[in-house]
Order: C-alpha cells, then structure tokens, then sequence
C-alpha cells in the first residue's frame, strides 16, 4: 500500500481462491470479455464510468486492467478520480493491483505504477 499527499494510491490485494484459480486463463478472449462485461456491468449499476479495458503480460503473467472513473459528486473528496485495476491469477490466488488519483493527475503518475507494475514476478 502506498498513499502519497496528492491522493495517489497503490493497493494490492491477494486472496486465496483455491484450484479455481489455476483454471483461470486471463489471455483467452473469451474468459477475459466476461470479465470485462461483469465489471462493466457493476461499474454502471454504482454510478462510476467505465473508461476502458485491456489485456496483456507482465512477466509472462497474463492480466486484465480495467480503468473507471469516479465523478466528483460520488468522490470522498469531492474530485473526480481515476483507478487502474490490474488482476492476475497465479496458483491458488487472486491478485489484485489498483492505482488510484486524481482524475487530472492520473497520466503524471501512471508511469511509476507502469514501473511497479513491470517488477511484479510469482515464485
């Protein structure tokens, strides 16, 4: 977790799902644009925007990223945000990464997410 004075965020969350978890291919269109059209669906039904989705690879590790946009009259502060939420899967787990900031700070951050993001490696 970090969570600097600018509102920028970095959380990561892994949680034990079981053998579920190893039957997950994230690279296959098909499994992804589940995914996507659950989390889209969810998006709407909250009020937050849907911006955009995408799939890819760190580390030979396939991934979804979902970026939303929170309005400002929905914000704890008032503003609007942007969150990036990366999820992979790997043995027995779920992980989660999300980077969250200010909707106009989001792109001077986001290379240091990118950054981050490239060093993640499962063992």
């Amino acid at each position: 977790y970090f969570n600097d004075v600018s509102g920028t965020n970095f959380i990561v969350h892994a949680e034990e799902i079981g053998e579920k978890a190893s039957e997950i291919d994230l690279s296959d269109n098909i499994i992804a644009g589940i995914f996507t059209t659950a989390l889209r669906q969810q998006s709407e039904e909250s009020g937050v925007i849907y911006v955009s989705d995408s799939m890819g690879k760190i580390n030979g590790h396939p991934y979804i990223s979902v970026i939303i946009e929170t309005p400002a009259e929905l914000s704890s502060n008032g503003t609007a945000t942007w969150c990036e939420t990366i999820i992979f899967y790997e043995g027995t787990c779920q992980y989660i990464f999300a980077f969250t900031s200010g909707k106009e700070e989001f792109s001077e951050y986001k290379s240091e997410f990118d950054a981050i993001m490239n060093t993640i490696d499962f063992e």
